[in-house]
């Protein structure tokens, strides 16, 4: 093996800057697999985490995860983590953005067709509103 070429799941790399840029990590993740005896776990995630995962139930929505929860609302998963641990209720912007995805949940589903026929007609509303003014 060339001095400094790092071997990761059987291909070897001329580098841990060529090894880098082939998983989409940095030079320093190398280096520190390469530290900890880990090579072959580089570029593959946080395989761990997903198996501490708990489902949540939030504003009746059910998650696999806070993680997912937040990512769902748009919000800080730690923020939420520590509000559905410690038992704290939602602030009321939160509990809004719950409740409006809960009550889409729960809207039927609407066509394209449905969508693009109700845009028709408000344009077709506006212009023949546009045109009554013009011709008052």
């Amino acid at each position: 093996m060339a001095d400094g070429a790092i071997t990761i799941r059987g291909v070897t790399y001329a580098s841990a800057a060529a090894a880098a840029r082939a998983f989409g990590v940095t030079r320093e993740n190398i280096y520190m697999a390469r530290a900890r005896g880990r090579l072959d776990s580089v570029g593959l995630g946080m395989r761990g985490n997903q198996h501490r995962a708990r489902p949540v139930t939030i504003c009746g929505l059910r998650f696999a995860s806070v993680k997912q929860a937040a990512h769902a609302v748009g919000c800080c998963p730690v923020n939420l983590a520590r509000r559905t641990l410690a038992d704290e209720p939602l602030g009321p912007r939160l509990r809004a953005r719950f409740e409006a995805l809960r009550a889409q949940s729960r809207a039927p589903a609407v066509s394209p067709e449905a969508i693009y026929a109700a845009a028709l007609a408000r344009v077709a509303a506006a212009e023949r509103a546009q045109h009554a003014r013009v011709w008052k």
